[in-house]
C-alpha cells in the first residue's frame, strides 16, 4: 500500500490543487484551519500525527472514491488496516442506468475517457472491471449525454467533440466475436 503523502500528491494533481488551494479549501469549513505549510508537510511526510477530522474532509475535497477514500484513510491512520484493507465494499446492484439524467458521480473517470477524446485524431477508450461494477451505465451515459433531455442543472453535455459518433458495443452480445458481423454493426449502427 501506497504512504499517505505519495497518495495525496497523487489526488491533489488529479484534482489540481496546490498546497494553497487545498488548504484554503479545507479552511472553509469551520474550525479547520489548515495553512498551506501544513499541506506541504503532509505531503512531503513531515507531520507524524494528522487530525482525522481535517483528513476525512480533505477526501471529499478530493473526490475520491470509496475504495480510494479507504486506503487514503488507512494511510493517514484514520482508520485501521484491519477494518479498512479488509473491509467488503458493498456494490449497489440494479439493472443498468439508460438516461444521463439518473446518471451520478464517476466524474474522474468521466474526466480521464472525455479527455483522450479532446484533441485529433481521438483515442481509443476501454472500460472495463468488476462484474455489475456500473460500466454499462457509465457506457449508455457516454453514449447518450449528448442527445438526451432533460439534464440535471449543471449537468454537461459537451464532452464530446462535434462530428464524431459514439457506437457501442456489447462484446456479450451474440455475433460480436464475428468479425463481418462486428463490422456490420459499427458502420450500421441501430
Amino acid at each position: 500500500m501506497k504512504e499517505f503523502k505519495d497518495l495525496l500528491n497523487e489526488y491533489m494533481q488529479c484534482e489540481g490543487f496546490n498546497d494553497e488551494s487545498l488548504a484554503k479549501a479545507l479552511s472553509l469549513v469551520k474550525e479547520l484551519r489548515v495553512s498551506k505549510t501544513t499541506i506541504y508537510n503532509w505531503r512531503t511526510g513531515k507531520v507524524e500525527k494528522i487530525k482525522c477530522e481535517k483528513i476525512k474532509k480533505c477526501a471529499e475535497l478530493l473526490k475520491l472514491s470509496p475504495v480510494e477514500r479507504r486506503d487514503f484513510l488507512v494511510a493517514a491512520g484514520c482508520l485501521p488496516a484491519e477494518n479498512g484493507e479488509n473491509a467488503p465494499l458493498v456494490p449497489i446492484i440494479n439493472i443498468p442506468i439508460n438516461h444521463p439524467h439518473q446518471f451520478f458521480g464517476r466524474e474522474k473517470e468521466l474526466k480521464r475517457i472525455f479527455g483522450r477524446w479532446k484533441h485529433i485524431p481521438l483515442h481509443n477508450v476501454a472500460v472495463y472491471g468488476e462484474r455489475r461494477s456500473g460500466k454499462t451505465s457509465l457506457l449508455h451515459y457516454i453514449k447518450n449525454i449528448h442527445t438526451a433531455a432533460p439534464l440535471r442543472d449543471g449537468q454537461r453535455n459537451d464532452w464530446q467533440p462535434s462530428g464524431y459518433q459514439f457506437v457501442f458495443v456489447n462484446f456479450e452480445g451474440a455475433g460480436m466475436c464475428e468479425e463481418e458481423k462486428l463490422l456490420h454493426y459499427i458502420f450500421n449502427p441501430p
